[in-house]
């Protein structure tokens, strides 16, 4: 019979893959800060009146500091966004 410390144990087995697992997931985390460039930011303008208005005042943010970017997004497709999984950061609804 063997040892008991060359037995096959489940518990270390699923212990050592959650730590992996744990490791990996902290990893990837981790590279995502190191990102370069600013911050985008997709702000979503459903009111065509506006669009001058606040086309100006983003180009005013974006030149203020280089952290964030604000993006301004006029497309008549927002619900395809939510569908497709990738709505816009903020909006303005009308």
């Amino acid at each position: 019979m063997p040892s008991p410390s060359k037995r096959f144990r489940p518990r270390a087995l699923l212990r050592a893959l959650v730590a992996a697992l744990v490791l990996v997931l902290t990893g990837s985390g981790l590279a995502a800060c190191t990102a370069t460039g600013p911050t985008e930011v997709r702000f979503h303008l459903s009111k065509p009146e506006a669009i001058p208005y606040f086309r100006e005042l983003i180009q005013e943010y974006n030149s203020s500091q280089s952290e964030v970017r604000v993006v301004l997004d006029s497309s008549s497709n927002l619900q395809a966004g939510f569908l497709r999984g990738n709505p816009p950061d903020l909006g303005l609804l009308n």
